[in-house]
Parts: structure tokens; sequence; C-alpha cells
């Protein structure tokens, strides 16, 4: 086994062989010489390997009743304007929103009356004469039992009040016949609001050939409550091609006589519209019609319809494109601007085949662009850890319990069940606490370091590497790196230092002469580099940007999950040449004591993504 195998250990394999091929240029920074593919592929430890050929969200399901809010919502802002256009003020924050290419926000919050947000709307025409218009933009409202009241002006004068309540979907009134409301969409696992809020404003209200002003502050009661309006200019174009684009639907097949008779359930959007079905060479059309809450259809297929391409489409394009009816599949097709996800299953007999359409536009041409670039060729490398301070999270006992209940014991646990599993934990700390606390579980920690399933930091804690002296900075090494190798029989070559500020340009030093070749940091440029002590020795440098950029995108599902690994590959296309054989593309999922996630049911979904509308491939299998 190679140096490279080793550091590597192992790997969820999705259908290609790994070649490690020397890359022609890969980030050049400060503190840095040209580092090749061989290169990359030793500073990445236990990683979990996506395929780049080609190609829920951590918020709650919306019920019936808010779909039909949204839909309602869509209808009646016809010819309306967007609601954002340009930040105005400050208080400028980024948090995750219900679009996942939408972050960046306006906070206010009811703590001192001060924290205002102002902001401009798109321009109403010089030559507008109506006698109301409405503008809608993209929010978020903490539901909340707390008080807070929040103040709303429109061009320099007050015209509502928003009290803070659980309510999810509201609207506020004025004698003059202004109207602000929010419509909750989806709810975060923090059980608070997402959605868009929406003003219809009188004549009287706004200024002709010009953005209108609105801002909102929290008043001085010394409370937490607020309300987020996020930077999206296209928010109302957005809501109505996603109303428009957005499909589910299912279809049940049974077998009666010489036909499949087939019965169709579907979402409200498409009532009273007619589908194309199209099995093998045979085309027909089929009326959906709405039944209470529900849109149903049914037709008939010849029972020379199994195991032939079954495709049907409705006024915005395809719904299903099934290969051979009645297979068992799932596959995951790149439309023009949206995702479409078709599963088939036979119970008994019976064919269940399904449909999700979603409008993501960004998502789909990151992956698109990923896909035709030379990155195809390579791998993502999906590296999963925790990060550990000693006490930060309460007291250091208490501390040691959780590293021990929280993520010890359940990573353990998932690495003995399924031995693909790959997990870095940043210091040897953990591992004295672990066996301290239970010695008998001693011989699977070496088996698991021995074959990959687990890797370790050289270093006994993560110094604070500006106030100790050489010797103290030497014996972290002597207490993790030694100490592994003893116990352990484990050979750390890598130093995990994240979050710890301060720098001495010594210790590239002293990990050099204690045989640790690669060095994992944070809070700095995104980028591989290599980091030179005074006489010349060097240690290879991994830097994610922060250790936590990834894991959040990571916990809410599919689609901004795979947004966020689609944009975190693009960012190193200019590293590489088109003759790269095997580009790498670095993903670190980290944050503060955070459990040992599972990530193979993102790598699956991410494998199903198989074509896309243009006829291109997108994996290769």
């Amino acid at each position: 086994m190679t140096d490279t195998d080793n550091l590597l250990g192992g790997f969820i394999d999705t259908s290609i062989c790994i070649r490690r091929r020397r890359a022609s240029r890969v980030p050049v920074r400060r503190y840095s010489k040209p580092l090749h593919g061989r290169q990359w592929s030793r500073i990445i430890i236990g990683a979990l390997i996506l395929t780049v050929l080609l190609i829920g969200t951590g918020f709650q399901a919306a019920a019936f009743g808010q779909i039909k809010e949204v839909l309602e919502l869509s209808g009646n802002t016809k010819g309306w304007y967007e609601g954002f256009e340009k930040n105005l003020g400050g208080n400028q924050f980024s948090y995750f929103s219900l679009r996942s290419d939408v972050s960046k926000g306006l906070l206010t919050r009811c703590t001192d009356g001060k924290m205002t947000i102002q902001w401009e709307t798109a321009k109403l025409p010089a030559d507008w004469g109506q006698n109301e218009a409405g503008f809608l933009w993209m929010a978020a409202v903490n539901l909340t039992a707390q008080p807070g009241t929040f103040d709303v002006n429109v061009n320099g004068v007050k015209r509502f009040e928003i009290a803070a309540s659980n309510r999810k979907n509201w609207q506020l009134t004025t004698g003059d016949g202004g109207r602000l409301a929010f419509t909750t969409v989806q709810t975060d696992q923090y059980g608070d609001a997402h959605g868009y809020m929406s003003l219809m404003a009188p004549a009287s209200w706004l200024r002709k050939g010009a953005g209108q002003v609105i801002s909102i502050t929290g008043r001085a009661e010394n409370q937490s409550t607020w309300i987020i309006v996020f930077q999206a200019r296209d928010a109302l174009s957005y809501l109505h091609n996603s109303v428009a684009n957005d499909a589910w639907m299912e279809i049940d097949l049974q077998r009666k006589g010489d036909v499949l008779a087939a019965s169709v359930q579907a979402a409200v959007t498409v009532a009273d519209e007619t589908v194309n079905v199209v099995s093998g060479n045979d085309r027909k059309e089929t009326r959906l019609t709405r039944r209470n809450d529900q849109v149903v259809g049914e037709f008939n297929l010849p029972l020379s319809a199994l195991n032939r391409s079954f495709a049907l489409t409705d006024a915005h394009g395809k719904v299903f494109v099934i290969k051979s009816l009645g297979e068992d599949s799932r596959t995951t097709c790149l439309l023009e601007n949206s995702i479409l996800v078709n599963e088939s299953k036979d119970e008994g007999g019976r064919i269940e085949i399904t449909a999700q359409r979603s409008y993501r536009p960004k998502l789909v041409s990151d992956m698109v662009l990923l896909s035709d670039s030379n990155l195809s060729r390579g791998k993502i490398y999906l590296m999963n850890s925790s990060h550990q301070d000693i006490a930060w999270m309460d007291s250091p006992a208490k501390c040691e319990i959780d590293r021990d209940t929280m993520l010890l014991t359940p990573l353990l646990h998932k690495a003995q069940i399924d031995t693909s599993y790959r997990f870095d934990l940043e210091e040897s700390l953990m591992l004295h606490e672990f066996i301290r606390r239970h010695p008998g579980e001693k011989n699977i920690v070496k088996e698991m370091l021995a074959d990959g399933r687990i890797s370790c930091g050289a270093n006994f804690t993560q110094p604070y590497e500006d106030m100790y002296s050489g010797e103290s900075l030497a014996r972290q090494l002597y207490f993790g790196k030694k100490w592994l190798k003893d116990e352990l029989g484990y050979d750390a070559t890598v130093y995990w230092s994240e979050d710890v500020p301060g720098r001495t340009p010594q210790m590239m030093q002293i990990l050099s002469r204690a045989g640790v070749k690669y060095m994992m940091i944070s809070r700095m440029e995104k980028g591989l580099y290599r980091w030179y002590s005074p006489d010349g020795s060097y240690v290879t440098m991994f830097s994610p940007g922060h250790y936590a950029d990834a894991f959040t995108p990571l916990q809410k599902g599919f689609y901004a999950a795979s947004g966020y690994l689609a944009s975190n590959s693009l960012y190193w296309q200019e590293f590489y040449s088109p003759e790269t054989a095997s580009p790498i593309m670095p993903v670190l999922s980290d944050w503060d004591m955070s459990p040992a996630k599972d990530y193979s049911r993102l790598i699956n979904e991410w494998d199903d993504v198989s074509e896309r509308q243009d006829g291109g491939a997108i994996w290769y299998r």
C-alpha cells in the first residue's frame, strides 16, 4: 500500500476506479509552491468520494394549506413589482432562506430601538397611473410568544405595526387601503417561518418613476425577536416561475384484463390541465380534474407498454421519463431550469411511479457547468469531521462525556456496521479520553485506525501556537503522535488546527521534524499551500475557508447540499488545466461538537443524477 493509499484510507466507490495522476496546476497562494495531483491526494484524510463526471432542505415540508396560500399569492400578484432592489442601510446578515441560492439578508430585532433595516423597491414607471401598486419580497419571521413590535415605514411615513406572534400567515390593513401581509412557504428546523412579505400601497403613498423606500425597525423592548428581509431582486419572478414549474405526480398502474389501468394523483398546480402520455410509439392525451383538494386523472395503456419507455409532459415540460416501465428505478434529470426526480417500483404486480419537478435554476446551471468543465473527470472528496474544543461548550469533564456519548460511541457503532464509513478526529486527546472510559474498545479503535475507517490528528490538542514555548509545542506531538504510535500502532501525519488564533513560523519546522507532513487549517483563504518555516522546512496545508462553511448546507437536503457541492467544486476550476487527468475537489464537513454524520444518502442522490434535457450525459457509469 502506498503512502497515498494509507492517507486516503478508503472511500465509498461510486463505480469509477480512482486514478491518482499528476495534475498540471492547482492553487498557488501565499507561502506556497505549485502542488500536483498526487500531493493533493496526500492531504485528503479519510474521505467519502463522489464522482463528478456530470452531475427536503432543512425545512419542514409545507402542508397543503400552505401550498394553497402560495398558489393564491402567485395568482394575486400578477402585475406587481419586485419588493427589493437595493439595500439603503446597515444590519446586513447572512442566513439560510427557503432558496439555497439566497443567503444575504437584512436583520432587525426588538433590542434598543435603533436596529433599522431600509431598502428600495423596483421603480414604478414614470407614467404609472394606477390606484395602487403591489410589491413582494422574501422574508423570514421569528415565530415566538415573546413580545416584540416592529414599525414599518413606506417613503418615510409610518404605515404598519407588526406584532410578534406564532401566526404563520397574517395581514395588516390601513383605513386608506394599504395592506401588508406575510405568507409562509416553509418552516425551518427552529420552527421559524420563511416565505414572502407583500405590500399593497395606495397611490397616495407612492413615488412615480422611482423605487419606494421601505424600512422596518424593532422597538426598544430588550428582546431578540427578529425579522429578516432577504436581498433577492427576483423574489416575485421566482415565485411565479416556481409555481409554474414545480410539479408532483403519482401514477398507480394495475392490470385489468388486457390493459394497464392508470390512476393519477397530482399537485393542485395542474388542475384542469391536459397532459400528454407517450408509451413507446403510442401517444394520447388525458385531462386532470380537481376533486376536492386533489387533482386526479385516468387513462389506459396496453399490456405491451410494460418494459417499454414511458413519458408524460404537462404544459411546462417533462414530468415522467421512464426508460422501462415496470422496472424498479430512480433517476434524476436536469431540465432547463428544474430538477426532475422519477422513481418506479413494482409492488407485487402493481406499478407505482412518482415524479417531483423542482424549480432550481441556479442549481441546474452550476451542475451543467460542472458537467461541461474539465472537472467532470475528477472526484469530490467529502471529509467528515467534528470540531472539538476542550471545554468551550461546557466544563472539560462535561465535554469529555459529550464527546463520548454524542460522537465517539455512535461513530464506532456506525463504522462497525458500515466498513466504508469514514471519519477524521482532530486530536489524540479524544481517543485518550475514550479509551480511558472504555478500555475494552481499544482493539476496535486500533482496527479502525489501521483500515482507515477513522483517522486522527497527530497533536494532543490544538494549541495556541504563539503562546507556548518550542518545548511545549514539541510535547503536543510527544503526547499525541508518539502516544498514537505506541498505544494504537497508528502513524499520524496530519496536524489539525482549524479554529485557533495565532501562528508561529517555527511550527512547520517542529511538525516536519516530527514526521508530520500535512496540516488542516481554517479561517484563511480557501486553497492548498506549502507553508514554510525560516529554516526551509514546510508542511502541505489545506484550508476550506472556514471549517464550518460546508456543514450547514450539507444538512439541508439534496437541493441545498448538491448546490453547495457544485458551486464549491467550480471554485477549483481555475486551478486545473484542461489536460488535468483527475482533478480533486475537497469538501470539509465540520461543526462545533457536531455528531458523526452519515452522508451515504446524499452521495446516492448525487449519483442518481444521470441525464439532462439537452441529451448530454451527466454520469458515466
